[in-house]
């Protein structure tokens, strides 16, 4: 949460939490862009798209509630 409330102070976003050019929200070809570049750099070797990241905040959720 500390990196979350850090990007919130920097950016000060005013619509979406991470909003896009001129606060606008992102595109899904933007995330998927920001997505398919993160995977090597975080050294994760399978294949990920935005919506299985969807799934697996969604399970993280429920894993989490119990």
């Amino acid at each position: 949460m500390d990196i979350l409330r850090d990007y919130y102070l920097v950016y000060k976003p005013t619509n979406y939490l991470f909003e896009g050019e001129k606060g606008n929200r992102y595109i899904e070809r933007s995330l998927q862009l920001v997505l398919k570049k993160s995977l090597p750099n975080a050294k994760i070797k399978a294949e990920g798209t935005v919506h299985t990241l969807r799934h697996c905040w969604e399970y993280c959720q429920i894993y989490i509630r119990g």
